[in-house]
């Protein structure tokens, strides 16, 4: 049977682009991408974002914010993170958890996507953002109130700052523990800082608590909860992986 390809609806709409420059007039392609592993795919998409940071403007504080969100999320379990977003205020999906994981082919053309609505926001050489990026900036706008909050905790939300630390500390535990035990090495080596249970507790955590949810209705929790399930569905919307 002949794969079908999908089409990517996010195209690349400014001319100066480093991404042109090397993958050619269409940027990457789906056939281009298919060629390779899905987590070789994921690594030649987030290379190139991380590329991309170098055009934006917005100071290099929140260039780092956007290295370590690009980082975050593509080592990230999506299909997790999007099956519990989703069925978080629907009780009928709570207990079905009916979503689908994404495909090989839909996570290449999510892949393309999301590049390309970078590449988009970061090239507008107009004075006034662009929609991509308006909501790039809100997406930056709040994780960065999240790094500096103080109450998180107690909705045990992590933040960029909590996946950074725990990445540094499981690179300062592997060169110390170099040797130590060897047999262990591989499977340690390969054992990933996001353990699911622990980065997605705040979701979990507020649906426990939704038959009292008139105590969370307007607190902090909920908002961000609100916030973190609409990107989602923008993601679904527009096929992306922000």
């Amino acid at each position: 049977m002949q794969r079908v390809i999908t089409k990517c609806p996010t195209k690349l709409i400014y001319s100066n682009s480093p991404i042109r420059e090397i993958y050619g007039k269409q940027g990457i392609t789906i056939d281009y991408l298919s060629k390779f592993k899905r987590n070789e795919s994921k690594l030649i998409i987030y290379r190139n974002l991380i590329r991309l940071v170098k055009f934006n403007n917005e100071g290099k504080y929140y260039s780092n914010l956007m290295k370590l969100y690009f980082k975050f999320r593509f080592l990230q379990d999506y299909n997790i993170r999007r099956k519990k977003l989703l069925s978080c205020f629907n009780e009928e999906q709570q207990q079905q958890q009916s979503l689908n994981d994404i495909s090989n082919d839909e996570l290449n053309t999510r892949l393309i996507n999301t590049l390309n609505f970078i590449h988009n926001a970061f090239l507008n050489t107009n004075d006034k953002r662009n929609n991509e990026g308006l909501i790039l900036n809100s997406i930056l706008q709040n994780e960065s109130s999240k790094i500096n909050s103080s109450h998180l905790k107690r909705f045990k939300m992590t933040t960029l700052r909590d996946f950074e630390d725990q990445r540094l500390k499981q690179m300062q535990d592997r060169f110390f523990n170099k040797g130590d035990n060897d047999n262990d090495s591989d499977s340690n080596s390969n054992q990933s800082i996001f353990e699911n249970d622990v980065w997605f507790e705040y979701i979990d955590e507020y649906t426990k608590k939704l038959p009292r949810k008139k105590e969370f209705l307007y607190g902090s929790h909920a908002s961000l909860i609100h916030f973190d399930r609409n990107l989602i569905l923008l993601n679904e919307s527009m096929k992306l992986l922000l």
